[in-house]
């Protein structure tokens, strides 16, 4: 989602968006944070622009945490290649 579709529908919001609530919903003990809180992620959930993006982290995350698994394995194969080339060399 690029920054102008966001602004466009987030970003002229005030807190007295997410707090509109039918009087009857709101249990009275309950602070006004968290009844904000409680709107904003109930419509974040429902939204659906976003995943896409955080899909793409996941799998980006994921790539990135296999080649660091795969790093150390190959980083011993090559220190011993090279070690094996410096005993040939020196030994001839």
């Amino acid at each position: 989602m690029d920054y102008a579709l966001w602004y466009s529908r987030f970003g002229n919001m005030n807190a007295s968006d997410f707090t509109r609530m039918d009087v009857a919903e709101v249990d009275h003990t309950q602070s006004r944070r968290s009844i904000i809180v409680k709107n904003l992620l109930s419509r974040l959930w429902k939204e659906e622009e976003g995943q896409d993006l955080v899909e793409y982290a996941l799998l980006l995350v994921l790539i990135a945490l296999a080649a660091i698994a795969t790093m150390g394995t190959l980083a011993s194969t090559i220190k011993n290649v090279f070690s094996n080339a410096a005993t040939n060399l020196t030994t001839s």
